[in-house]
């Protein structure tokens, strides 16, 4: 795609440049290009399903986009959306006094993953996430 779009490219760090702007992979070039889709809408989807889903249901939907929407950057959305997909577990902490966010965040991590496993046999870091750190049983 991008050969048809850089013109005069002689190698592969030609490919990596646009307008005097060195990027580290060929899809922040494709970004920048606009050949790809935003996340715009599955943002504007998160959005909604905020205000008016359960927070299973949130952590439900977002592990459907990461697995089959092909999300550009599931790491942005889950940075915009962690609180929001943390909350009740962050509660159940908060009732046995372990309030703690980083572990909240890391619950929420697993219950998405748990549900990536099941839609898909992968797991977060196959889409470019953060890997959940497990408690041994």
């Amino acid at each position: 795609m991008l050969l048809n779009v850089i013109q005069d490219s002689t190698n592969f760090l030609d490919l990596k440049t646009v307008d005097g702007q060195e990027f580290e992979t060929f899809r922040q070039v494709c970004e920048k290009l606009g050949l790809l889709e935003d996340d715009n809408h599955w943002d504007a989807t998160m959005e909604e399903a905020v205000l008016c889903h359960s927070l299973s249901q949130i952590r439900e939907l977002f592990a459907i986009l990461i697995c089959t929407c092909g999300l550009s950057n599931p790491l942005q959305l889950w940075d915009k959306y962690k609180v929001a997909l943390s909350e009740d577990i962050l509660h159940s902490f908060e009732k046995m006094d372990q309030v703690n966010n980083d572990l909240c965040l890391n619950e929420a991590l697993i219950h998405i993953e748990d549900k990536i496993i099941r839609i898909s046999g992968k797991k977060l870091s196959d889409f470019g996430m953060l890997t959940p750190q497990r408690r041994p049983i």
